[in-house]
């Protein structure tokens, strides 16, 4: 079976480019953009984590992340610590303000979902998340083969 790839890329650009602006509109009087939002969701559930283990969980480089963090550091949101073990690591923490506006901020991204799976049966919700799961992990690798692959062809 053919699919039109290009037509795929296209609906999931649209879907994450409105989803920025929904952000935007929402929460940016709080100091929080659509591309923080998803150092924010990781921060929520591992408050403390190294900024390189942020990196490698969002599959975001460095330089993108540190630039988020800045920006989230700057709104008063995170707060970057130097790792007791390896001085040259930084922690990332919330910080009370971030803690006051996470109920607020998952109110948004809940309200964001319903939006979008809004005339979905609860079985086409349940295959919508599958299938972008599995999307998500077959770009994961991919990306990752060719990062692994440019290595070596440097190295040798």
């Amino acid at each position: 079976m053919k699919t039109n790839h290009s037509s795929l890329g296209k609906y999931i650009s649209i879907i994450h480019r409105q989803g920025r602006i929904f952000i935007n509109e929402k929460m940016g009087a709080y100091g929080i953009n659509g591309s923080q939002s998803m150092f924010l969701i990781s921060l929520f559930h591992h408050d403390g984590i190294r900024q390189e283990d942020l990196c490698h969980r969002l599959s975001i480089d460095k330089g993108t992340t540190a630039r988020a963090i800045k920006k989230l550091e700057d709104s008063g949101l995170v707060t970057r610590e130097r790792d007791s073990k390896d001085k040259r690591a930084y922690n990332l923490y919330l910080t009370e303000k971030a803690h006051n506006l996470k109920p607020k901020f998952l109110e948004t991204l809940n309200e964001w979902t319903d939006a979008l799976a809004e005339s979905m049966t609860e079985e086409q919700k349940k295959s919508a998340f599958k299938l972008l799961e599995i999307m998500a992990d077959n770009a994961v690798g991919k990306t990752l083969c060719m990062h692994n692959n440019k290595k070596q062809e440097n190295i040798l």
